[in-house]
């Protein structure tokens, strides 16, 4: 029962500031960031016709201080009909508040949607950009490389 009530009373202690800081009127404002990594991805177009190659391209962002390191990027698609060049890719690392942008060459074999996202793996978390949608066409007279 000590214990309990030791850790509430110091609890209380440590948020009292905060608390009344933001009774006054001046606000308690911050950032949390689960992760420092961030994803996005980009496609140069968002409609080719089969055979005809497309870029896509991600940047990695790290949010945090520290640097990043040993970062593996991926490029990713829910289906076979797509051809990726190296779709892994290695960025020995990443200092705070810096960025790297890596692309890909992308190509349809067959027409259809096919969805496609990025994730950055680093210091062992991963996170997923969010999904983009190549829309493939029929009409393309080449094949893929």
């Amino acid at each position: 029962m000590t214990r309990r009530v030791l850790a509430i009373v110091l609890a209380s202690s440590l948020l009292a500031p905060a608390f009344a800081a933001a009774a006054s009127g001046r606000g308690v404002t911050g950032r949390v960031f689960a992760t420092p990594q961030l994803v996005t991805i980009t496609l140069s177009a968002g409609s080719v016709q089969v055979g005809v190659a497309t870029r896509a391209e991600a940047t990695v962002q790290n949010l945090g201080a520290s640097p990043l390191n040993s970062i593996k990027v991926e490029l990713r698609a829910d289906h076979a009909g797509l051809v990726i060049g190296d779709p892994i890719r290695d960025v020995n690392s990443l200092k705070g508040g810096k960025s790297a942008t890596l692309s890909w060459t992308v190509c349809g074999k067959a027409a259809g949607s096919y969805v496609l996202l990025a994730r950055v793996t680093a210091n062992g978390i991963a996170v997923d950009s969010l999904a983009r949608v190549l829309v493939v066409v029929s009409g393309g007279k080449k094949a893929c490389p």
